[in-house]
């Protein structure tokens, strides 16, 4: 099964339209049947991926899977992997969409002071992307990502000032629908697996 998983990723990874179709159906057919698999799956397509922006993309696959599972520490470690790789691009876009999804598990972990210094990493690069919409709705959601963490500190008046920068920020992105339901609650799950898949999140996205 390995050896097939190998060879299936070889001949896919060279392609951006095979990857994108390779990693979609890791994402939502293998992984919902057989996480194991997906996993192989996904540590193979990273070993066989020959620029920094798949391995990243691979590396974020699998921290995904991990997310999925609960298994935080490794989604981290991984995701910190993929930041490392591809910062050295670098590629912005994904840049702020794997410090968000850092600040996230950070967050959970209870690592409030690490999830806060990926939200500020994510706030000094967004002014980088090109997309007027994706800076806009990223904003909003980095703020939310702060607002929690004020929370979890009991900060509850720099919690309150977040939300409201947050509401300025993405009150459009909230009236916009994903076409392919995400794998978990967590936006920057949804919102990465969108952008593999497409290369412009907006491009999957439609007006409620």
């Amino acid at each position: 099964m390995m050896v097939c998983c190998f060879f299936y990723a070889t001949t896919k990874a060279q392609n951006p339209e095979a990857y994108n179709e390779l990693y979609t159906k890791i994402y939502l057919e293998v992984s919902p049947k057989n996480m194991q698999l997906a996993l192989q799956m996904a540590d193979s397509l990273f070993n066989v991926s020959t620029t920094p922006l798949f391995q990243a993309k691979s590396l974020m696959l699998s921290a995904s899977l991990y997310q999925q599972q609960q298994k935080l520490t490794q989604a981290a470690e991984l995701a910190e992997k993929a930041y490392s790789i591809i910062s050295k691009v670098p590629d912005y876009n994904w840049m702020v969409r794997i410090s968000g999804f850092l600040a996230t598990q950070y967050r959970i972990l209870h690592l409030y002071g690490k999830s806060r210094m990926y939200c500020d990493r994510a706030l000094t690069m967004i002014s980088r992307i090109s997309n007027p919409e994706m800076v806009r709705s990223t904003t909003g959601f980095i703020n939310q990502e702060l607002a929690y963490n004020d929370i979890a500190v009991k900060n509850y008046y720099a919690s309150i000032q977040r939300i409201q920068e947050s509401q300025k920020t993405s009150i459009k992105f909230l009236k916009i629908k994903i076409t392919s339901p995400p794998i978990t609650s967590n936006y920057w799950d949804s919102i990465t697996f969108t952008w593999q898949t497409t290369g412009d999140p907006c491009t999957t996205m439609k007006t409620a």
